[in-house]
């Protein structure tokens, strides 16, 4: 029996009347497929049916609740697609009083088998087609959905067990460089829809309808990436490590800018109370032992060939943005580092020049100075072999020599200073030296706070050159003092 002749019959038997002459002769056209024969068990039961009519149907479902009776063609109110196994009877409208149920439909991919039909998923039985599985008609198939609007829409959760794959150049397994168990990789061909391009996006929406804090605290994590060696794991291992980040630029042309990762933490309204851009944590704990921990090792520069690198920074550190205004800003904040047994230094450079271009303080705050070291009255020292003064000709200009009046200017400044002992206010050593608001100008300070060395110890040698000057004087005339002595005979 073909799939037309058993919807004939059905409709028949929705109705309460036998099929036409016209219809009869429609389906005994020959087809491709060889007529079943009578005797098959579904059949047999369809045409007995056809020769009685009960008079009630207490079974038969009511048109409220029976599923409608859908045409080729025809799509249900929700979206989904009706079953096609056979068009015209993929499912059954309300059967009227002494309607009938068939026990099977006939199979039109295997003309010697009948399918059996069940409203619960039954292995071997058609199901009907709802939201927890939809094939719509362009052929997008839906679960946990009517709508769907891709080639596979899953609203609900995913679980599975086994490797997957996703991307037109994805693999499961070794692909020649790593063995994958999860491969998301995708070669990008069309650039035309959007300007900027990742194969992989990944937001963690937080709810605002829930408060986080007090009782309901709750840390957020975006993402974990992790490689764990648990404790029953006894085995030796080459290499561990964390997550890999890469930007390989392999081709011929120009990138602008290539950039390995950016690691990002921003506020763009409310408040935060502590904002970290990124952790670095090297750390051991419990039993275990490190021989060298390094929390942050920057490797740059060129490994050979004929390229070339312009300028190298193994650590740059931009200059904010300082559009809004920032209260206290550390470029590089470094806490107190004496901590281990041996050695501590905050900063160790192994060898090359260091150069800072602004101003230092070395126990205080940097001042107006290129290099301060204390605060002013604690009697910080500094110490070194030698300190050296600039002081070529050719990094001086308006050169212009002391004459006689001169040195004898600074002569009497130098006569008319004092020298006095004194201790810082917050340091008990006694110091010999002099105060600045009673010493002359040309040997102080620019802020009138402190001496110039340099200038102090050219002041202290312009008077001794004065001095010298007057002793050669006073040489002069005691020596004509004695010949006058020598010519009057004493």
């Amino acid at each position: 029996m073909t799939a037309t002749t058993f919807a004939v019959l059905l409709l028949a038997a929705t109705t309460g009347a036998s099929p036409s002459p016209a219809a009869a002769s429609t389906t005994q056209a020959p087809t491709a497929r060889p007529r079943a024969p009578l005797q098959r068990p579904a059949q047999r039961r369809a045409r007995e049916a056809l020769a009685r009519t009960p008079a009630t149907n207490p079974s038969a479902p009511s048109e409220a609740t029976a599923p409608t009776r859908a045409t080729e063609g025809r799509t249900p109110s929700d979206g989904s697609q009706s079953l096609a196994i056979a068009p015209q009877v993929a499912s059954a409208r309300a059967l009227p009083v002494g309607g009938l149920c068939v026990d099977a439909l006939h199979d039109q991919a295997s003309p010697q088998t009948c399918v059996t039909a069940s409203s619960t998923p039954t292995l071997g039985s058609l199901y009907p087609l709802g939201p927890e599985f939809n094939v719509d008609a362009a052929g997008h198939v839906g679960i946990g959905t009517t709508s769907p609007a891709h080639a596979l829409d899953l609203v609900g959760d995913l679980r599975g067990s086994g490797r997957f794959a996703v991307g037109n150049a994805s693999t499961i397994g070794f692909a020649g460089v790593y063995d994958a168990v999860a491969d998301l990789s995708s070669t990008i061909q069309d650039f035309s829809s959007s300007q900027d391009w990742t194969p992989l996006r990944s937001y963690f929406w937080l709810d605002p309808t829930h408060d986080l804090t007090g009782a309901d605290a709750t840390w957020i994590y975006s993402h974990d990436f992790d490689v764990l060696i648990p404790s029953t794991n006894a085995q030796d291992f080459e290499y561990v490590q964390g997550p890999y980040l890469l930007a390989e630029h392999s081709g011929s042309g120009t990138v602008s800018t290539l950039g390995g990762a950016v690691i990002t933490a921003q506020c763009d309204g409310g408040h935060v109370d502590f904002q970290q851009g990124a952790l670095i944590d090297s750390v051991g704990s419990g039993s275990g032992t490190i021989d060298e921990n390094y929390g942050l090792t920057v490797l740059t520069g060129h490994g050979g060939g004929s390229g070339w690198i312009g300028s190298d920074y193994s650590l740059f550190v931009a200059r904010p943005d300082a559009t809004r205004p920032i209260q206290d800003h550390f470029g590089i904040y470094i806490e107190d580092q004496t901590v281990a047994t041996g050695r501590n230094y905050a900063l160790y450079s192994d060898g090359g020049p260091v150069y800072i271009k602004g101003h230092v303080g070395i126990g205080a705050e940097p001042s107006s100075y290129a290099l301060q070291v204390g605060n002013p009255g604690d009697g910080t020292e500094a110490r070194a072999n030698a300190w050296n003064v600039l002081s070529s000709r050719e990094y001086k200009r308006d050169i212009e020599a002391l004459d006689d009046a001169g040195y004898a200017d600074i002569l009497a400044k130098i006569e008319a200073v004092d020298v006095v002992h004194y201790r810082y206010k917050d340091d008990d050593h006694r110091h010999l030296g002099v105060i600045a608001e009673d010493s002359p100008t040309e040997i102080l300070a620019r802020d009138g706070k402190g001496v110039s060395l340099g200038d102090y110890s050219a002041f202290l040698l312009a008077g001794l050159k004065a001095q010298q000057g007057e002793l050669i004087a006073l040489r002069a005339e005691l020596a004509e003092l004695r010949e006058r002595l020598d010519r009057a005979g004493h």
